[in-house]
């Protein structure tokens, strides 16, 4: 167990175990006695086990929203892909209004799907 004494400026004292709270300093700041302590359970080998395993969490996680990324990637080179031969499909066809309509729906699902 360890006793982390902390005062108004910040400074740290540490007491290992068997400490008496009698023994803690007391430190005088602005003329006024101040005293703080906090109790902290647990070694350090708990705590860096603690912090390993949210290191391979984060690890996890970074994968997760790296493969994320590039399924997008390809799903929007893959929409991108389909307007583009839809619009060469239509482009070989006599235009007319019912061929600009379906072109417009084409570009404005792409562009909210990217928006998204």
């Amino acid at each position: 167990m360890v006793l982390r004494i902390e005062d108004n400026m910040g400074q740290i004292d540490e007491m290992r175990n068997g400490a008496e709270l009698e023994n803690m300093p007391i430190k005088f700041v602005d003329g006024k006695k101040r005293q703080r302590f906090n109790l902290e359970v647990g070694d350090s080998n708990n705590n860096r086990g603690m912090l390993e395993d949210i290191l391979v969490k984060l690890k996890e996680l970074g994968v997760r929203l790296s493969n994320g990324e590039k399924r997008e990637k390809g799903l929007q080179e893959y929409r991108t892909t389909e307007v583009n031969s839809r619009l060469f499909e239509f482009s070989n066809e006599e235009i007319n209004d019912e061929v600009l309509v379906e072109i417009t729906k084409s570009i404005s699902k792409n562009y909210f799907r990217q928006k998204r």
